[in-house]
């Protein structure tokens, strides 16, 4: 599964490593601008409504086993970029949601 995942060109932009109990992924992402990005953090607030969430820096949400956040690290003047995690105790389980969570991005890209 790890290998399918990290086989699409993508070895360059995530991070992953395990911090006893959690597997965690760190993915960095652009946005030509901060309405992308709140686009995005909406979308992604929408698609888990029904969990626990914390909006005050970014969006946390909060699942059974897992955890997601997502922040923004930089703005160059032109683009966001904004930092991904999701920590998990099932692998697999997070590649699920890191292939929603790219889903959701490239709906908001291709909606700009």
């Amino acid at each position: 599964m790890i290998d399918e995942y990290l086989s699409n060109n993508r070895l360059d932009r995530i991070k992953i490593s395990f911090g006893k109990p959690f597997h965690i992924f760190i993915e960095e992402k652009i946005f030509s601008n901060i309405n992308s990005y709140d686009r995005f953090l909406n979308w992604v607030s929408g698609e888990f409504e029904l969990n626990l969430q914390d909006n005050t820096d970014g969006l946390k949400v909060f699942f059974p086993n897992e955890r997601l956040s997502v922040s923004k690290l930089d703005s160059n003047g032109v683009n966001i970029i904004a930092e991904i995690k999701v920590e998990a105790k099932i692998i697999n389980k997070t590649f699920k949601l890191i292939h929603k969570l790219d889903a959701i991005y490239n709906g908001v890209i291709l909606d700009e």
